[in-house]
């Protein structure tokens, strides 16, 4: 049967490409991506967010609950790959920009209607023709190639979850946040909220600090006592953003500063392949969950295998300024800071 559908298929698609160009339309290229819809609508899911198994590698695009609005060409470049199923992405393909050597995933697709004619037509062959009505196949770079701002699918609710549109970038090296891109930017003016900081220390004592909102973007512990460590520590901080929409997404980026000394630093405008699907790199895995969102970061580099923070060893005695920030992708900067005390002894409680 496999031999059989892949028979029929390259049958097909000879056909099917040749019907395509005569519907080729000439455009200006332009240089930034697209925003892949007709309307500006708000991220419901942000880059790098934490899932149940991995890392959200992309973006998520609120539909309403409604299927069938217009997604479009990001940029110049041809469909790679084409698939189906039932669970995972649903519908989706792939599209690839040879200029900017960047791979474009558009999934969760209604159907292929649009200015590419015969797409739809193809798409219904090959499910027609796969024995579990799931279908995935990688075409030639001359196949199927298209200009920027084309209507190309539209958007819909296959494979997991309710109505949406999820959007990857990714290159040779890895996912790209789409947020970095010029034309992906939101009029957001309220930086991200901060819940909580967490503290850790190699001396057995920690400390899980509740916060207070003062004003837009300042925090402050709701405690009066300082926390009092010694040794090496690890920062955790609880916190999300809400860009335009409603609901919780991931941080931009994080920041742990000692004595105004940046001390970690980390953004989320790339992830290499390999840490792509190890949340723990990034997350607190035992105090993070989906649903309901709560997000936990981490405040040191497990990557380099640095498993702290800093060290507080040599300031003994002394009151130590720390301070912890969340960013989001337009430069909205959210900060907590508060003062700990570097003990020669911890008592730790029972």
């Amino acid at each position: 049967m496999k031999y059989y559908f892949k028979k029929i298929a390259c049958l097909l698609l000879p056909l099917f490409f040749s019907i395509v160009k005569l519907f080729a339309e000439d455009k200006k290229p332009t240089e930034n991506l697209l925003w892949p819809m007709e309307l500006r609508v708000p991220i419901t899911g942000s880059f790098s967010e934490y899932r149940n198994h991995s890392l959200h590698l992309g973006c998520d695009f609120k539909t309403y609950w409604i299927n069938g609005f217009p997604v479009r060409t990001l940029f110049d470049g041809y469909i790679h790959k084409m698939s189906y199923s039932d669970y995972g992405y649903g519908l989706s393909l792939v599209l690839y920009s040879p200029k900017k050597k960047m791979y474009a995933r558009i999934a969760h697709l209604n159907d292929l209607k649009g200015d590419i004619k015969g797409l739809e037509t193809l798409k219904e062959a090959l499910l027609l023709l796969s024995m579990d009505k799931s279908f995935r196949i990688n075409l030639k770079p001359s196949d199927i190639t298209f200009e920027q701002g084309k209507r190309i699918a539209r958007t819909g609710e296959t494979g997991s979850g309710i109505s949406h549109l999820h959007l990857e970038l990714f290159n040779s090296q890895g996912f790209i946040n789409p947020l970095k891109e010029e034309n992906y930017k939101q009029n957001d003016i309220h930086p991200p909220e901060i819940l909580s900081v967490y503290i850790d220390s190699d001396s057995g004592k920690g400390y899980d600090l509740d916060l207070e909102k003062s004003e837009e973007g300042r925090f402050g512990l709701t405690t009066k006592e300082r926390p009092v460590l010694k040794g090496k520590i690890k920062f955790r901080i609880a916190g999300y953003d809400l860009i335009t929409a409603q609901n919780k997404n991931g941080i931009y980026g994080i920041r742990a500063e000692i004595e105004d000394r940046e001390v970690f630093s980390q953004n989320f405008e790339e992830i290499p392949y390999k840490y792509a699907y190890t949340r723990g790199i990034f997350y607190d895995t035992n105090r993070s969950s989906l649903d309901p969102p709560h997000y936990v970061y981490k405040l040191f580099d497990k990557k380099t295998g640095k498993e702290f923070s800093y060290d507080l060893s040599g300031k003994e005695g002394k009151d130590i300024k720390v301070k912890l920030n969340l960013l989001d992708a337009y430069g909205n900067v959210s900060g907590v800071t508060f003062l700990l005390h570097v003990s020669n002894t911890v008592t730790v409680k029972t």
